[in-house]
């Protein structure tokens, strides 16, 4: 199989074509570990990478049965265990034949390896209450890492009490307008990234038909407007493209020349400005706020 490799948010390729699962603990190199314990976070982190999968191919996962392509590009096989701390090795095995830029596997892989568990999580909502069920579930004196061959103490999957599994039904989908940097296009899958300023970036997904456009924005500054989907507390976990164009970053400096050779000038015209209507009491409540906030 051929190995893939996925920058880091750390800053190191990542090979995202297999990952581990470390189980450390008091006595684990010579008592080794529950059945029960090593079948459940195997299961844990087979189900985590299939929904990742889901997500990543543009589907809400749900209830009943899973498509046959997230079932297949997620699938694991366990090929070695390693002794000392007991290190399961796991490889994806997608069906003979499948072209590896089909499969979302290794991004997958990549992102729950990169996850922040307890911070800014990088995961949907399902997914990491799926992982964060394998922890809650060990005995008191076991440890689980996620990680891969060269480093299998890569993240610590810590147990979390007392935690309610969110409810993932409460995500929105809603039109929205978004601005940053275009980066990572990928044409074959019909993802990219927009990066924002202080703001981390924003998975977005495309259609065929706005691949070219997409490829020849990609480094570029530009305004996306799409479907985002928003989780319960508005944030923003991925938006599929319907219209892409470049524009200027409000942090870039005034360019007076492109200004004056812009073949589509806006000029300005008093008779479209938006006018609304406001009682007396209103505008003087109005003025006072603006008043308030210029003295200091």
């Amino acid at each position: 199989m051929e190995r893939h490799s996925h920058q880091s948010c750390e800053g190191e390729d990542i090979a995202t074509d297999r990952l581990t699962i470390t189980f450390e603990g008091p006595d684990v190199d010579k008592r080794g570990v529950p059945v029960a314990c090593f079948a459940a976070a195997l299961d844990g982190v087979q189900e985590a990478m299939r929904i990742m999968v889901e997500y990543l191919g543009g589907r809400q996962p749900g209830p009943g049965r899973p498509p046959r392509w997230a079932v297949e590009q997620s699938a694991l096989r366990l090929t070695a265990t390693h002794p000392g701390s007991i290190t399961a090795e796991l490889v994806l095995s997608p069906p003979s034949g499948q072209p590896d830029l089909l499969s979302h596997g290794p991004e997958a892989i990549a992102t729950l390896l990169n996850w922040n568990q307890g911070g800014e999580s990088t995961l949907p909502i399902q997914v990491e209450d799926r992982l964060n069920g394998i922890s809650s579930g060990l005995p008191e004196d076991l440890r689980l890492w996620l990680g891969m061959p060269k480093e299998p103490r890569r993240r610590e999957l810590t147990r979390v009490r007392g935690a309610q599994p969110r409810d993932a039904t409460t995500e929105e989908i809603e039109d929205a307008i978004f601005y940053g940097r275009l980066k990572e296009v990928n044409w074959h899958k019909g993802t990219a990234q927009l990066h924002q300023y202080a703001a981390g970036y924003l998975r977005l997904k495309f259609d065929e038909p706005l691949g070219e456009t997409m490829l020849r924005f990609a480094t570029q500054y530009v305004r996306v407007r799409g479907h985002g989907r928003f989780d319960s507390e508005g944030n923003c976990l991925s938006v599929q493209v319907e219209e892409i164009s470049g524009t200027r970053s409000a942090f870039e400096p005034f360019d007076i020349e492109a200004f004056l050779n812009d073949p589509n000038p806006k000029v300005f015209d008093p008779e479209d400005v938006p006018r609304i209507d406001l009682t007396e009491e209103e505008w003087e409540a109005f003025n006072r706020a603006i008043r308030q906030g210029r003295d200091p």
